[in-house]
């Protein structure tokens, strides 16, 4: 990641319209400013790291096509009938591998604010009425354009959600507006989800 941002910041430092590859750097930086190349790269590595989403944060999920939000509701129940940013719709993300930046092929889950994950369940529907941490609350993690490559998931990043039983996250559909579900192994528009960073969810605290 670090690598990745310093090429870019020194492409546009340099006035250039394509990254520049590490090893051509020397050549890269003839004619820049020492002073103003320091400033862009330190300030282009903090902004890409506060980005960056962790073991950890707060999220949102939501559907771009409509702007709702996957809400977990006291009850278990899951659905995607509002565009709230409220307690019920804040998730935890957990990386399956611990601490760390959560990267394009991560397996995943989404802790409510109840403390129960996203659950698949092999009928396609979803819930958060269990306190599992199993098979059945992973999702593997891909970024849109698909890409093999580890690529950092992002505040704002269009992502796919796969689930255990190979189908795709889905939130809101037009065949079933406000479900969440995970019908199929498809990668549309209707799979597609925004994944956004939030303020730390807070236990009990009821929507407004």
């Amino acid at each position: 990641l670090a690598q990745a941002v310093l090429v870019e910041a020194a492409s546009c430092v340099c006035a250039r319209k394509t990254p520049t590859p590490l090893w051509k750097w020397p050549m890269a930086f003839r004619g820049c400013s020492p002073a103003l190349l320091a400033a862009t790269l330190a300030a282009a590595l903090r902004a890409s790291l506060a980005d960056v989403l962790r073991h950890g944060d707060s999220v949102y999920l939501a559907s771009p096509r409509s702007g709702h939000r996957i809400t977990v509701q006291p009850n278990g129940g899951v659905h995607a009938k509002w565009n709230h940013t409220e307690t019920w719709e804040r998730l935890t993300l957990e990386r399956e591998a611990g601490e760390g930046e959560v990267l394009n092929g991560d397996y995943v889950l989404f802790r409510a604010w109840t403390g129960r994950p996203l659950t698949v369940e092999s009928n396609t529907s979803v819930h958060a009425h269990w306190n599992h941490s199993g098979h059945w609350q992973k999702f593997w993690v891909e970024l849109k354009p698909r890409t093999e490559d580890p690529a950092p998931v992002t505040d704002g990043s269009t992502i796919f959600l796969r689930s255990h039983i190979y189908t795709q996250l889905e939130a809101d559909a037009p065949d079933s507006p406000g479900k969440v579900q995970a019908r199929w192994d498809h990668y549309g528009e209707w799979q597609e989800l925004r994944i956004e960073k939030s303020a730390p969810a807070v236990a009990g605290t009821q929507p407004t």
